[in-house]
Protein backbone atom coordinates (compact mmCIF):
# COMPACT_ATOMS: atom_id res chain seq x y z
CA UNK A 1 0.00 0.00 0.00
CA UNK A 2 1.26 3.30 -0.76
CA UNK A 3 2.08 6.34 1.97
CA UNK A 4 0.54 9.30 0.95
CA UNK A 5 0.64 12.57 3.27
CA UNK A 6 -2.91 12.14 4.12
CA UNK A 7 -2.80 8.43 5.39
CA UNK A 8 0.14 9.17 7.33
CA UNK A 9 -1.56 11.90 8.82
CA UNK A 10 -4.30 9.73 9.73
CA UNK A 11 -2.10 7.00 11.09
CA UNK A 12 -0.29 9.37 13.19
CA UNK A 13 -3.64 10.35 14.68
CA UNK A 14 -5.14 7.26 15.12
CA UNK A 15 -1.79 5.72 16.36
CA UNK A 16 -0.38 8.26 18.66
CA UNK A 17 -3.50 10.32 19.76
CA UNK A 18 -6.22 7.96 19.53
CA UNK A 19 -4.82 4.92 20.75
CA UNK A 20 -2.27 6.27 22.73
CA UNK A 21 0.77 4.27 21.08
CA UNK A 22 3.88 6.14 21.73
CA UNK A 23 5.76 3.49 19.42
CA UNK A 24 4.45 5.67 16.41
CA UNK A 25 6.68 8.73 17.32
CA UNK A 26 9.79 6.47 17.03
CA UNK A 27 8.12 4.84 13.73
CA UNK A 28 7.12 8.00 12.27
CA UNK A 29 9.27 11.01 13.39
CA UNK A 30 13.08 10.77 11.91
CA UNK A 31 15.44 12.50 14.82
CA UNK A 32 15.33 15.72 12.84
CA UNK A 33 11.79 15.76 12.22
CA UNK A 34 9.99 18.77 14.36
CA UNK A 35 6.51 18.46 15.68
CA UNK A 36 5.86 22.27 17.84
CA UNK A 37 3.33 20.42 20.22
CA UNK A 38 1.32 21.22 22.91
CA UNK A 39 -0.29 19.17 26.24
CA UNK A 40 -2.74 17.32 26.21
CA UNK A 41 -6.23 19.09 26.94
CA UNK A 42 -9.78 19.53 25.24
CA UNK A 43 -10.03 22.49 22.41
CA UNK A 44 -10.12 22.94 18.90
CA UNK A 45 -7.40 23.64 16.32
CA UNK A 46 -5.96 22.26 12.99
CA UNK A 47 -2.65 20.49 12.67
CA UNK A 48 -0.40 20.67 8.86
CA UNK A 49 2.15 18.84 8.57
CA UNK A 50 4.49 17.58 5.69
CA UNK A 51 5.63 14.10 4.82
CA UNK A 52 8.47 12.89 3.46
CA UNK A 53 8.39 8.82 2.45
CA UNK A 54 5.98 7.86 5.10
CA UNK A 55 7.47 10.22 7.67
CA UNK A 56 6.81 13.31 9.33
CA UNK A 57 9.44 15.88 8.51
CA UNK A 58 7.30 19.23 9.87
CA UNK A 59 4.50 20.06 11.41
CA UNK A 60 2.56 23.14 12.57
CA UNK A 61 -0.44 23.69 15.14
CA UNK A 62 -2.91 26.08 15.13
CA UNK A 63 -5.44 26.15 18.16
CA UNK A 64 -7.43 28.05 20.23
CA UNK A 65 -5.12 29.57 22.98
CA UNK A 66 -7.61 31.14 24.51
CA UNK A 67 -9.45 27.66 25.61
CA UNK A 68 -6.91 26.05 26.33
CA UNK A 69 -5.49 29.00 28.76
CA UNK A 70 -8.89 28.58 30.38
CA UNK A 71 -8.64 24.29 30.93
CA UNK A 72 -4.84 24.76 32.62
CA UNK A 73 -6.30 27.81 34.76
CA UNK A 74 -3.83 30.77 33.12
CA UNK A 75 -6.11 33.98 33.46
CA UNK A 76 -5.15 36.85 31.23
CA UNK A 77 -5.18 40.11 32.47
CA UNK A 78 -6.07 42.30 29.53
CA UNK A 79 -5.30 46.05 29.45
CA UNK A 80 -7.92 48.67 29.58
CA UNK A 81 -8.96 50.23 26.61
CA UNK A 82 -8.50 53.88 26.53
Amino acid sequence: MQVTPESAMRAWFEDLWNTGDESTIDRMLPAHGVVHGLPRIDFLGFTLARFVDGQLVEGWNSFNFLAMYEQIGVRLNMPSAG
